[in-house]
């Protein structure tokens, strides 16, 4: 029995508060996905004003001195997604033996990179992690204390860690997670 089912039969949808607020959270549901929609072709915008957003939060953190639990849970889930996003798709093709490869000639087929987490997911969803943060420094509960500079220093050691072990498997299986500096062919007739 689902949600929308119990609340059928109790009779609760028959009410007009009910129907008014189910309404309104549905256009507010179809404001945010338009509003999403219309940010999509604005990639270097989009993370502008994540980095906006985030150095809010960071300030935040500094004005209040609290709240590090928070932050840390915030900077750790930020990094699982970045090392998501940097990681392909199916790493079980990319194997030594014959695995998938980039091309060496004109004669071999162009196999593109394929994300884990595509770049407008990572965005998103670092973006609602960064808001959801920003609204628990709100709530006194989320206010553990804890001696932070341990949580920096595990922070920075996690990362170092993690990029490491990223880069290492970036060079034995040889792919480049982003396109900045690739070299392109161009035709003689001046197309790509």
């Amino acid at each position: 029995m689902s949600a929308s089912e119990v609340f059928e039969r109790s009779g609760l949808m028959s009410n007009p508060a009910v129907q008014e607020a189910r309404d309104f959270l549905r256009n507010v549901s179809a404001r945010w996905t338009h509003l999403v929609d219309k940010t999509t072709p604005y990639t270097l915008y989009r993370w502008i004003g994540f980095g906006f957003l985030l150095a809010i939060f960071i300030l935040r953190m500094f004005l209040i001195h609290g709240f590090y639990i928070v932050t840390y849970v915030l900077f750790i889930f930020l990094l699982n997604q970045f090392i998501l996003f940097l990681q392909p798709k199916d790493r079980s093709t990319l194997a030594d033996d014959g695995g998938p490869s980039l091309p060496l000639n004109d004669a071999d087929d162009f196999r593109p990179f394929v994300r884990r987490l595509p770049e407008f997911k990572f965005w998103l969803t670092s973006v609602k992690a960064t808001v959801i943060a920003f609204c628990a420094t709100f709530f006194r509960a989320f206010n553990v204390p804890v001696f932070w500079p341990v949580l920096v220093v595990y922070f920075v050691v996690l990362f170092v860690v993690t990029m490491r072990r990223q880069i290492v498997d970036m060079k034995r299986f040889k792919y480049v997670p982003w396109d900045i500096g690739k070299k392109r062919k161009y035709s003689k007739t001046g197309g790509v």
